[in-house]
Order: C-alpha cells, then sequence, then structure tokens
C-alpha cells in the first residue's frame, strides 16, 4: 500500500486489508477510536480523518501560507567553474544576459537590498544560492551574516565547495555561524572531474582539501551534505557513490536529474540514461535506508494533495521567495518573470503582491490535469518552471509526462525491491 499522503510504502496487515476491503471509511472521532489499529503513519486514510486526527479543517485558501519562511539570495552570476551540464550559464555573464527568460545585468547582489529585504521579512531561513558560484561574494555574505545577528536565522549554502586561496577563512566562518552546506559533487571524482572539471585545477581534490579543513571542527554531516547533478555514467554506479560518500563522512545526499537548458543544451550527452537511471535509484534507496543514509530527490514520488502540485519546492506553495540580482523577487528559485512578485522599491522599502503569489500557487490545483486524475504519485507534472519552459504555460505542468513517468517507475520498482523479511 502507498500513501501520497506520508510518501510512504508499507505490507498491509490483515486487519487493515479487511478495512480496505470492506470499503470502511472513517468519519469522526468516535470511528477512529473503535479503530486504533489503523492509524499508524502508514496507512492510507482519508483526508477528512486525517484533519480529525491533527485537529485542523481543512481550508483551501489557509492550505497555501503567504508568509515568507524561506528566503533565497541569488549572490552572483558569477563563478570559478564552467560545469558542462549548468542550467543557468554559470561563469558566462554574456550567455546568462543573452539565454535567461529574465536577463540580469548585474554580477553580483545589492547588499543594501539583501540586508533590507532580511529586516523586512524576518525569514527563518536564508540560503546562499546563485547562477554562479555564491562563495564569490564571501565578503558581502559576512556582511549580511553580521548585519543580521540580533535576529535568529538558520543560513544555508549551495555551493561547490572550490575554495583555493579562501578555503580556510570561509570554512572557519561558515563553521563559527553554523552555515550549512550543500556541496555540488557528483559521488566520485572521475564523474566530478568529468562534468564539473577546470582547466585551472583538479576539482575533485579541491572539493577534498574543503572537506579535510571542514573536519579539523566538525564532523562533516553535522554541517555538510551533497547535491549530486544525475549525470551519464553514474547509472549503475549509486551504490559505490552512496558508499563513498559514508566513506567521507557524510549521511546524505541530493540527487537530481539534469535541466537540460543553459549550457547543458550544448552537452546533451552528459544526460544519462533515465530508464536505467530510475530503476537503479530505486534499488540505492532501499540500500541507503538500511545504511542510515538519507536520499532527498526530485525523482521523489511527492507527497499528495489535491490542491498544490510542486512539491519539490517551497516557492510555489507562497512559503519561499527569492531575491534576485536586479533588486526584484521572485516564486521561484530561478528568476523567470512570469513568477515575478515584487521588488524593492526606490525609496527603500519592499513591494511583495501577496494576492499574486497566492494567485500563482492556487494555479497549482492538479485535479485540472487530466493525467493526474488518477495517479496515485500527484506531483502534477513535476517542476512548474520547468514545466513552463517545455510548454509555454505553468497551467500545464501535468502534462509533463516524462518527470510524471520516471517518479511512477521510482515508486514501482521501490515497492518491488522491498523486503519485507
Amino acid at each position: 500500500m502507498y500513501s501520497p499522503y506520508f510518501n510512504s510504502a508499507t505490507k498491509l496487515n490483515s486487519i487493515q486489508y479487511k478495512f480496505l476491503k470492506n470499503n470502511k471509511k472513517l468519519k469522526s472521532k468516535k470511528d477512529i477510536s473503535a479503530n486504533p489499529e489503523l492509524l499508524n503513519n502508514f496507512f492510507y486514510i482519508s483526508l477528512a480523518a486525517y484533519n480529525v486526527i491533527t485537529k485542523s479543517a481543512y481550508n483551501e485558501e489557509e492550505s497555501i501560507s503567504t508568509r515568507i519562511n524561506n528566503l533565497t539570495l541569488i549572490m552572483t552570476n558569477l563563478c570559478n567553474l564552467k560545469c558542462k551540464y549548468c542550467y543557468a550559464f554559470g561563469g558566462e555573464i554574456s550567455s546568462v544576459i543573452k539565454n535567461r527568460a529574465n536577463p540580469i545585468i548585474k554580477s553580483t547582489i545589492n547588499i543594501d537590498s539583501a540586508q533590507l529585504a532580511i529586516r523586512t521579512l524576518k525569514p527563518n531561513n536564508v540560503l546562499f544560492f546563485g547562477m554562479g558560484e555564491p562563495t564569490l561574494t564571501f565578503d558581502k555574505i559576512k556582511q549580511i551574516i553580521e548585519s543580521c545577528k540580533d535576529l535568529n536565522i538558520n543560513y544555508r549554502i549551495d555551493t561547490n565547495g572550490v575554495y583555493l586561496k579562501k578555503r580556510e577563512e570561509i570554512i572557519k566562518y561558515f563553521i563559527d555561524n553554523k552555515v550549512k552546506m550543500q556541496i555540488s559533487y557528483d559521488g566520485l571524482d572521475e564523474l566530478t572531474n568529468k562534468y564539473r572539471g577546470s582547466d585551472k585545477f583538479d576539482t575533485s581534490k579541491e572539493i577534498l582539501k574543503t572537506l579535510t579543513e571542514i573536519k579539523k571542527y566538525r564532523h562533516i554531516s553535522d554541517i555538510a551534505y551533497v547535491r549530486i547533478t544525475a549525470c551519464n555514467g553514474i547509472e549503475r554506479k549509486f551504490i559505490k557513490v552512496i558508499n563513498n560518500l559514508k566513506a567521507m563522512g557524510f549521511n546524505k545526499v541530493r540527487i537530481e536529474p539534469i535541466v537540460i537548458s543553459g549550457r547543458a543544451k550544448n552537452f546533451l550527452s552528459a544526460k544519462p540514461n533515465m530508464h536505467a537511471l530510475v530503476v537503479n535509484f530505486a534499488k540505492a534507496l532501499i540500500f541507503a535506508k538500511k545504511n542510515n543514509f538519507k536520499i532527498t530527490s526530485n525523482l521523489l514520488p511527492a507527497i499528495g494533495t489535491n490542491l498544490l502540485s510542486c512539491k519539490t519546492c517551497s516557492y510555489i506553495r507562497g512559503s519561499s521567495i527569492t531575491l534576485s540580482l536586479d533588486n526584484k523577487f521572485y516564486a521561484c528559485v530561478d528568476p523567470v518573470s512570469e513568477l515575478q512578485i515584487g521588488k524593492i522599491l526606490n525609496r527603500g522599502k519592499i513591494n511583495i503582491n501577496k494576492t499574486k503569489l497566492y494567485k500563482i500557487s492556487k494555479k497549482r490545483d492538479i485535479s485540472k490535469f487530466k493525467q493526474c486524475s488518477f495517479c496515485p504519485v500527484k506531483c502534477g507534472g513535476g517542476c512548474t518552471k520547468e514545466s513552463y519552459n517545455n510548454y509555454g504555460s505553468f497551467d500545464k505542468a501535468g502534462e509533463n509526462r516524462e518527470l510524471c513517468n520516471y517518479r511512477k517507475l521510482v515508486l514501482y520498482e521501490y515497492i518491488k525491491n522491498l523486503n519485507y523479511n
């Protein structure tokens, strides 16, 4: 039995099986108290029963958050690498300007705008991100953190881990200020150097030096995890990758398929055999679980709901927004002009159109998508922004059959390979 509410699969016991076979429904607290054996986290219950258990009434408007919990800061489009599959032409400003849906000429963030956004929105979490490498603006990162020390903020950074001459300074500062790192590394040295390589240095060696520096202060898993771009050559190496990352000190990895946009369009050979990747990815999930290793991914089936579809990110749900290099806010980590929902005004104030943010979120009603009607995954076609890139409309995300099919295949292979003994 698969439950999209909890994104989990379980083997039913005899009582649960009879309950489903008789088509009973839990409608009240009395029914629930009479069937306590059914109330485990993996049993597929009705939405009404779920709300009774959690003592909350379902409300469509309240299900979409308009409180900004997460703020992403696009720090720069400069980069010290030129990864072959970069979705954003990182390190090539002229290409960024020419090819992005919303061309951004500025190369680094406006520090005053970033500080204003944090102090006004008071987010719980701030992510330093970039269409390049954010640590190239390390001085600005320090300014932002130092100026907001009176606020209780959790900081995270998406980084390639290549710090060269500033390695010791950067790592010590991140450790002292509890800045968690998502480090881009493709699991094995040969894959990393093949796709993230540089003519000036050995990319893998530089990343390993960064990990060695982290270990002087903390256990790797306390402050960092890995982000893998699933590329050609990794399809049958997931077990090897997990063992390698565990040996390096990690206990978590995020695995994402290549997005064919930006520079990746010119390197289609980097795209893996997706069928082989998905089948082996499902096996890797089971291996990882047995070895206390966590995997997150856009390939995983999303938590089901009848309203919101873009489960792989919190932006389209309204709880996260991005401040980009142009002093504008977006309902996506990628500054797509159609998802602009606010800006920093000249008089030093912030204008965020929460009504527009709500309307964008409300459009993600997957009941409108015919391909989603009978699907247990309920992902609405995956990434809303990528569906826009593919189909020219955010409302056609449900037609994004490729990612839907891969997610369903992951689910099928995962359940098929589960060991219940």
